[in-house]
């Protein structure tokens, strides 16, 4: 009985072959697996808004109050009914008791405006935005739950003075209205603007 040869290098080339399985998987997975990730990118600029430039009102007179004047974000029309001077650079609503009104308009659509106040009373108001109401108010001013901005009240007989701030606009007109009890008046004493980006 002869006894079936065996073939020293059998294993080895079992070995071997594996060793190649190997290396031509590792081949396809790698060739297989998702590219990788783009690096991160950097963070864009993003250009601030400017400040606001504070203005006065000593560029416009007459009866009602009305003028224009050159400002950063180019040419801007003030104009107002039953209005009246309060001062050098200011003006206020006159003391018939009837609505008075206030629109400035710009060449340029404003981001951000602000227009000072003082001597408002908790019987004034003002209201009828075309924009928003504003976004923030200083000093003595409050908002009611409609919408209008009034005073403090008895806190200060002669009134409180404050900001009316709009910080996210995109406009080319700002409109109010002023209404007051008779003999009341409100006094507007300034503004500031800065242009959208």
């Amino acid at each position: 009985m002869h006894e079936r040869a065996t073939n020293s290098f059998e294993p080895a080339r079992r070995g071997r072959g594996a060793v190649a399985c190997g290396v031509v998987c590792a081949w396809l997975w790698a060739c297989a697996a998702p590219p990788a990730p783009p690096p991160p990118r950097r963070p864009t600029a993003t250009v601030p808004s400017p400040a606001p430039t504070p203005l006065d009102f000593s560029f416009a007179d007459g009866a009602p109050i009305a003028g224009t004047r050159l400002t950063a974000c180019g040419r801007v029309a003030l104009s107002t009914t039953r209005t009246e001077r309060a001062g050098a650079a200011s003006f206020r609503n006159d003391p018939s008791g009837q609505p008075a009104t206030v629109a400035f308009t710009f060449d340029r659509a404003v981001g951000m405006f602000e227009v000072a106040v003082s001597r408002v009373g908790a019987d004034d108001r003002l209201a009828e935005f075309n924009v928003d109401s504003p976004d923030k108010l200083s000093g003595a001013l409050i908002q009611t739950a409609d919408g209008q901005v009034t005073g403090v009240g008895a806190a200060q007989p002669a009134g409180g003075s404050g900001r009316l701030i709009w910080t996210t606009l995109n406009a080319l007109a700002i409109r109010f209205t002023i209404r007051s009890p008779p003999g009341g008046a409100v006094s507007v004493d300034g503004f500031a603007v800065a242009c959208r980006p």
